[in-house]
């Protein structure tokens, strides 16, 4: 009997875990309906759906790919630390194939999109952070040599990749060890000034505008003197605002 309960509990921890991955992507998903409806123009309207329905494609199946690969898989250090180099390793592809991001945008949104998926499904604060310290640790954007590739990111005139992008930045912002990955120990500010300048561009209410504003709140409230000084100094973050 005793033997019963037990597995009984081991699969109610599976359904439990495979519930709050189903909840927290359909929470990516109505964000998405939500802007599309928010943002549809009455001119390039087909052309709106069709991004949208290709995005909400991405999110469902990255829900699946993530539930078949998570049943049942203990979340530990190790564990995060294999799906941070696997991410890595397809953002390396992208980069070094020839066109670079440009040619594999796609290709690059599923990655980023993935990484938040993954750091999204942890139910625990502390299992979120720890995460994000695999991020960081594992070097998951090439940041640690120098901040140029993930400024070529945000070059790719792409507003499902900036989307994505911000979405993950915002995630790497919540803790003072991520914060301190974007910023390479607060010497190099450039990624938080392109998220001024990217939120600067969004329309009033958007997704990507809420994750760029959750981002740099996030940062100026954990980071630096020096940081807060470029996003409100020298960027015009407080002016904008």
């Amino acid at each position: 009997m005793a033997e019963h309960e037990r597995r009984l509990e081991r699969r109610l921890k599976v359904l439990e875990n495979r519930l709050e991955q189903t909840i927290n992507s359909a929470r990516q998903i109505f964000a998405v309906a939500v802007d599309a409806v928010r943002e549809l123009e009455p001119t390039g309207a087909k052309e709106k759906l069709e991004m949208y329905k290709v995005t909400l494609g991405r999110y469902h199946g990255l829900l699946i790919q993530d539930i078949r690969a998570g049943s049942g898989q203990e979340v530990t250090a190790a564990y995060m630390d294999s799906v941070v180099s696997e991410h890595k390793n397809k953002l390396i592809n992208l980069k070094d194939q020839q066109g670079g991001f440009a040619l594999g945008v796609d290709s690059l949104i599923d990655v980023l999109l993935s990484l938040r998926v993954n750091a999204l499904q942890l139910r625990e604060s502390e299992q979120r952070k720890a995460f994000v310290r695999a991020l960081a640790r594992g070097d998951v954007l090439l940041l640690k040599a120098s901040s140029a590739v993930l400024l070529d990111m945000f070059l790719v005139p792409s507003h499902p990749l900036k989307c994505a992008l911000s979405a993950l930045l915002s995630i790497l912002a919540s803790t003072s060890e991520g914060l301190d990955y974007l910023t390479r120990g607060a010497a190099d500010t450039a990624a938080i000034e392109k998220l001024v300048d990217l939120l600067k561009d969004q329309d009033d209410g958007s997704v990507t505008q809420r994750f760029c504003l959750a981002a740099l709140q996030k940062a100026c409230f954990i980071g630096s003197p020096a940081l807060l000084e470029a996003v409100v100094t020298k960027k015009g973050a407080i002016e904008w605002l």
